[in-house]
């Protein structure tokens, strides 16, 4: 090979490597010039969802409405709902129980509150049971499955309080997949994907927000997560809108949920409520001391906490004493150890005299 042939080959490979060197350069300005502005922008997009979601959720302080509940199980039951800044009262009348896996539930008929300290449920019978700990609220807050997917994804209980709390909003639209535009009923919404972490079965939620109702959760679907299989959908299929001084005010009036089964732990089953629209009253003065039942007008008040305490009480009055004290230990340990230090010197004395 001769020099000319040794420089030409020297050239190409030159010129190869600029190439290279200027095909790297060109991928990392396209990723800085116009990939990173658009993550950057669909984050901002999804955070501007998150918030806006959130005031619609908080702009309904109070509500009032009665309804009815019905699934393919059997239940058929009617509710008065009334909330207002976390407080709530319901009432619940079963006139047909569920069966399930060939068992018949008993029909549900009485009145749940929380006044804000207590939760309360009185039965039928005049049988009120108070605790500090929450209980079974009858029936759900038709607000609050709307927005069941947020609690779901976190694995917290589905109360006010935790949707109110906006970092929880915000930890889970931080992680969320913007999919794309999309439509429902009509309306035409933002799809995104969140991702259920805590749960035994990995989930996910793809969950359509209605753009000219304040971003209102109008539907939603979970996939089991190692499969892809659709497990729930859950429609709002017709809901009460109104201004107001932030924005819309948005309450659904007939919500509907079907379950699959295909996550190995939801029955399969279609659930329907519907709030009479002639009922329900929204951001309207609530009376606070319906949200405390009457003692005086049931026939047995049991109150857990009050028992419980008495019981730790008494168990801890009932319980055996203990002979010594600790000083008194302490006293005898030491006398223990002197006497056996005393044992060693004399040992040591009789050794030296024998």
């Amino acid at each position: 090979m001769n020099v000319n042939d040794g420089s030409r080959s020297y050239r190409r490979a030159l010129l190869s490597c600029s190439f290279t060197m200027c095909i790297g350069t060109f991928c990392e300005l396209f990723v800085l010039v116009v990939c990173m502005p658009c993550a950057v922008s669909v984050a901002e997009e999804s955070r501007s969802v998150q918030r806006v979601a959130f005031q619609t959720f908080k702009s309904i302080a109070s509500s009032s409405c009665e309804g009815s509940r019905f699934n393919s199980q059997g239940l058929v039951s009617k509710f008065r709902y009334l909330k207002a800044d976390g407080k709530y009262r319901v009432y619940r009348e079963d006139s047909s129980s569920p069966v399930i896996n060939g068992r018949t539930y008993s029909l549900q008929k009485g009145t749940w509150a929380y006044d804000g300290n207590r939760y309360q449920s009185l039965d039928d019978t005049g049988y009120l049971k108070l605790s500090d700990h929450m209980q079974g609220v009858g029936h759900t807050d038709p607000l609050l499955v709307a927005f069941a997917w947020l609690p779901n994804c976190q694995c917290i209980p589905s109360t006010h309080d935790n949707l109110m709390n906006e970092s929880n909003w915000e930890s889970q639209f931080l992680l969320c997949v913007l999919k794309g535009n999309s439509s429902f009923k009509g309306f035409n919404t933002l799809l995104l994907e969140f991702e259920q972490t805590c749960a035994t079965t990995m989930c996910k939620f793809q969950v359509h927000f209605a753009v000219d109702l304040g971003f209102f959760p109008i539907k939603y679907e979970r996939f089991v997560g190692s499969t892809g299989e659709l497990t729930t959908v859950f429609e709002v299929q017709e809901i009460r809108t109104q201004k107001s001084a932030t924005g819309i005010v948005a309450y659904p009036i007939k919500l509907f949920r079907k379950e699959l089964g295909a996550d190995g732990v939801s029955l399969p089953m279609e659930e329907t409520i519907h709030v009479d629209e002639s009922t329900l009253l929204l951001n309207q003065p609530v009376d606070q001391q319906l949200f405390t039942l009457d003692e005086s007008k049931v026939n047995f008040v049991h109150d857990v906490d009050k028992i419980r305490k008495a019981s730790n009480l008494d168990e801890n009055k009932h319980a055996p004493k203990s002979t010594f004290s600790s000083r008194s230990l302490f006293v005898i340990a030491n006398i223990l150890a002197c006497g056996f230090l005393l044992y060693l010197l004399w040992g040591r004395r009789i050794g030296r005299q024998a």
